[in-house]
């Protein structure tokens, strides 16, 4: 369900708080005591965020100050009364050990001090010390274990009564049981229990004055929202809002809100009549993180439970598997994929059944707990699949709940020798079945019922490419020949192919043809039951009998026949010059491209809503700072936008607020849901 702020100053009590207190009219401000960066790597940029409160009504203007080498991405802000505001500092370490620094928030009524502390640490490449282990790298000999005495005494947030066991911290697990049944109550290995409504047994509402709950006893319960809520559009004439659960129109008073608010401008105020908005400000980023200078960052857009995203940092022999929370500014996970292997060309990562599964290693699939990221099985693929070669590698991985599965390539002195299809238990790591294919793959989408699409060309290349689509069990259900293009997405019945031809699951048989090009570089398609998007080059008429391609890329939109339904123009249809696109939960399209094609590379968010089946701009926010590449798949969780930025190598979490989440089941993309989790939502 769609939520909105209330509209504060709207109606005549907003002087009273909720509890019917009054609420002063000077500002008051507050400020967590400390800030904890955890755990952070000599050389990388890493930024963390403090919640500001301001519970007066007044606005609090409040200069920061910083010691070095700490910053803060704000020097002078604003937090308007009755609200709060995400407050980021930065921080690079230049060797390894504890910082700490006072930051200073000197405002109207006083002055603030947060205390900052963060722990340096050099690239791991051994798995991270414990209370039940340590490690440490020795040349020649490299990771080395030290283990404590089996029943020394360990902490851990999941865990009551622990003791150490062979290395390992074991316990009885933690009963987070909140008695709600309403909850899902689990427990998260960093931060401890948590109690969230368990979205299976809360029903939906598009009534934007009614709250939809879970009722214990059975059923659905609608509460009214806060009296003022806003329900439609503000003008300083009349606004639409929420009085006792019902959206009425009131007669906005002389300071009331309007205007629409985007991540990147407030509402405004109106003033004799007029709305008066605030100017545009960059997105504000909150969070950020990535690998030192020298190394590289791989992220596919990978989301785990609570928000937890999951990326890859990589030198040329070795990777490092990191983890973390943006919403909550919390500290980064790191543990080691591998040390003295090889980087596979077209590694990545899959989330699936609470474990994270890599092909970073060339020669190798890995699959790690996703709590604390430690391997717990691995697939050699020498020795699985023996061939005469030199090298294998895993080209493409997919899942499907507890089952993953792989297209490998062997290969000698570059050239292909041998090709295979194979399924494995997660998070066993057996291979179930192996199907010979003897040649190359491009692209490997899976359904909802595990099965495989992907195209294949023998190794000759003495045979077409063809098409293929094999059964959850491995057998070959059908083929047909099409050009070496990549299949896009899976979703409800029909397949779309890198040719932007919509096919039938059940025989791949074509139902219809998008008439453009597809960019060889994207597998940027988004698609559900009745309509899909990809980025693009739309097939137009150039002469009398004659169809040519327009060369102005654009994203485009159409219908389940691939009639073309929108389309908008791009600055790049290439994946390397843009991110891919995002769906919301409001049906609105997200992704970053440049702001124009100029030497200086400042990017824009962008969003599109449709209207009436046309796609339109609803606001182009700009990122801060100049020199940026944006690229890749994109991630929405708890309203923080998380993209990677090629050109920094880094990480980074923009605020976009509590309303924006990730689109609801039913969209699919090449790596499976809106998660990128490998498998169809």
């Amino acid at each position: 369900m769609k939520r909105v702020l209330p509209l504060v100053g709207l109606l005549a009590f907003v002087a009273c708080g909720d509890d019917g207190s009054t609420i002063s009219a000077d500002p008051k401000l507050s400020a967590p005591a400390r800030l904890d960066f955890g755990h952070v790597v000599v050389g990388a940029k890493a930024t963390r965020s403090i919640v500001l409160r301001n519970a007066g009504a007044g606005p609090a203007n409040v200069v920061v100050e910083v010691p070095a080498p700490f910053s803060a991405e704000e020097t002078e802000l604003r937090v308007p009364g009755q609200a709060t505001r995400l407050l980021a500092f930065s921080l690079v370490a230049d060797a390894p050990g504890r910082y700490e620094g006072r930051a200073t928030l000197d405002w109207q009524k006083g002055i603030l001090e947060v205390q900052l502390v963060a722990e340096a640490v050099e690239p791991q490449l051994c798995p991270p010390s414990d209370d039940c282990r340590s490690f440490t790298f020795e040349p020649g000999r490299g990771c080395v274990e030290t283990r404590v005495p089996d029943g020394t005494r360990c902490e851990a947030p999941c865990l009551v009564d622990a003791a150490c066991s062979q290395g390992r911290c074991v316990g009885t697990p933690r009963d987070c049981s909140d008695g709600d049944p309403c909850t899902l109550d689990t427990c998260d290995p960093m931060l401890g229990c948590r109690n969230i409504a368990d979205p299976e047994l809360v029903c939906e509402t598009d009534d934007p004055c009614l709250v939809a709950g879970c009722d214990p006893d059975g059923g659905c319960r609608f509460e009214p929202v806060a009296d003022g809520t806003a329900c439609g559009p503000a003008t300083c004439g009349v606004s639409m809002v929420c009085i006792g659960g019902k959206c009425t129109t009131r007669a906005t008073p002389e300071g009331g809100k309007c205007g629409a608010s985007t991540p990147c401008q407030e509402q405004g105020r109106c003033v004799e009549g007029v709305c008066v908005q605030p100017p545009q400000e960059p997105l504000r980023l909150v969070w950020s993180d990535g690998p030192p200078s020298g190394w590289r960052l791989h992220f596919d857009g990978v989301g785990g439970y609570f928000g937890r995203i999951y990326w890859v940092e990589c030198e040329r022999n070795a990777c490092v598997l990191a983890s973390a929370q943006p919403s909550t500014s919390g500290p980064t996970q790191r543990a080691p994929l591998f040390s003295g292997g090889s980087v596979a060309s077209r590694g990545r990562l899959l989330f699936s059944e609470g474990h994270i599964v890599s092909s970073y290693r060339r020669g190798r699939i890995t699959i790690h707990s996703g709590d604390d990221l430690l391997q717990v099985a691995s697939i050699d693929l020498a020795e699985a699949l023996p061939a005469e070669a030199w090298e294998w590698e895993a080209v493409e991985i997919a899942a499907h709940r507890d089952r993953g599965f792989a297209l490998v390539e062997a290969r000698m002195g570059g050239e292909p020798v041998q090709g295979w299809a194979i399924a494995f238990t997660i998070p066993g790591g057996e291979i179930e079945w192996a199907v010979e294919m003897n040649g190359i793959f491009e692209g490997l989408v899976v359904d909802e019922r595990g099965r495989l699409y992907f195209t294949w060309l023998h190794r000759d290349s003495t045979d077409s490419a063809a098409l293929v689509s094999l059964s959850n069990a491995g057998s070959e259900r059908w083929r047909h020949p099409v050009d070496f293009n990549a299949p896009l997405a899976v979703a409800s019945g029909r397949l779309l192919d890198g040719n932007a031809e919509l096919r039938r699951i059940e025989d791949g048989a074509p139902v219809g043809s998008i008439p453009a090009l597809v960019p060889l570089s994207s597998r940027s398609a988004l698609l559900n039951l009745e309509e899909g998007m990809l980025f693009g080059y739309p097939i137009v008429q150039c002469g009398v009998d004659r169809l040519c391609p327009d060369w102005d890329p654009h994203l485009l939109g159409f219908d389940a026949d691939g009639k073309i339904t929108w389309l908008t123009r791009v600055v790049s249809g290439e994946s390397w010059d843009r991110t891919e696109p995002l769906r919301t939960e409001g049906g609105s399209i997200l992704f970053a491209q440049p702001a124009g094609p100029t030497a200086v590379r400042r990017y824009l968010l962008e969003e599109l809503r449709m209207h009436d089946g046309v796609a339109k701009v609803g606001f182009r926010c700009e990122f801060p700072g100049d020199d940026r590449a944006y690229v890749g798949p994109m991630s929405l969780h708890d309203g923080h936008l998380v993209v990677a930025d090629e050109a920094s190598q880094q990480l980074e979490a923009y605020l976009l607020g509590d309303d924006w989440k990730l689109a609801e089941r039913g969209w699919v993309t090449a790596y499976g849901g809106p998660d990128r989790s490998g498998r169809p939502r």
